[in-house]
């Protein structure tokens, strides 16, 4: 009942003349109930400063950085954490919560390239680059895919971390973008090797993985978040991916581990590979 009134209470005041006091709100909201937080409001984006960072976000609240850090470990650092000096590849980087993890761990020396197909949610993420002077990271708005070319991409401004260039039938909102193989991003950059691929696109791995051939070759170890618990869920068998994906890895000469005593059903989706 409560979050059914303060998702009420949000979208009543998230508008031009309300919105100074949102901000206000947010703000003693989250530091009375988290961490010490200063909400701001710019070009249709909320910032949360935090002593320990400064998150971007489409709408107030959300994860602390603390909490961030905990979540990137568990979920994608299982197998293999980044050191200084890593290449660090984000695919599916969302609002940029890895960003700041992967960045702190490489540190100067190193570099993540975090790519994100959603325009809205991509640029959460490079404004949260620029005013937190991640000088390492390269961010980047392209839908990794197995051919280069325009696609539609879903835009659901509900649940971003959900928005996919599969599916698209089942929402009217969609939005078109700019798609390309990982082989030809990586080798404009003239990067030649990757010490940690992780991967999070909503059921689109396969495409990806198919377009990352030269890519698979160069890279040391991956955390690729597979989706068959959706397909587990509402029988939406194009979600169903995690065998392809163990097949096109091991044919690259990719040892597997897995989480399969886990509680969480998307966590023992992840595969985790060393070459």
């Amino acid at each position: 009942m409560l979050g059914i009134v303060k998702k009420n209470g949000t979208k009543l005041l998230n508008r031009p003349q309300f919105r100074p006091v949102l901000a206000l709100l947010g703000s003693i909201y989250i530091s009375v109930t988290r961490q010490v937080c200063r909400v701001s409001y710019r070009d249709d984006k909320w910032i949360h400063k935090y002593r320990d960072g400064t998150i971007v976000r489409p709408k107030i609240g959300g994860a602390i950085p603390s909490k961030n850090v905990e979540k990137t470990k568990d979920y994608w650092l299982f197998n293999y954490v980044p050191e200084a000096g890593d290449i660090v590849v984000d695919v599916g980087a969302g609002i940029g919560d890895e960003m700041h993890v992967f960045s702190n761990m490489v540190g100067y020396g190193g570099k993540v390239v975090c790519i994100e197909a959603n325009l809205t949610t991509f640029h959460c993420m490079q404004l949260s680059c620029l005013l937190n002077d991640l000088k390492n990271v390269i961010p980047l708005n392209v839908a990794v895919c197995d051919k280069t070319g325009e696609l539609l991409i879903t835009d659901d401004n509900e649940n971003r971390l959900a928005n996919t260039i599969i599916n698209r039938d089942n929402t009217i909102n969609k939005q078109y973008i700019v798609g390309d193989t990982l082989d030809n991003i990586l080798e404009s950059l003239k990067i030649k090797r990757i010490d940690l691929l992780k991967m999070n696109i909503e059921g689109a791995e396969v495409p990806a993985l198919n377009g990352a051939r030269k890519t698979l070759e160069c890279t040391a170890n991956v955390a690729i978040s597979c989706h068959d618990f959706i397909a587990d869920r509402n029988g939406q068998s194009m979600f169903r991916t995690k065998t392809r994906v163990c097949q096109l890895l091991e044919s690259h000469g990719f040892e597997l581990t897995f989480r399969k005593t886990d509680k969480r059903e998307y966590v023992r989706d992840i595969v985790y590979g060393r070459h």
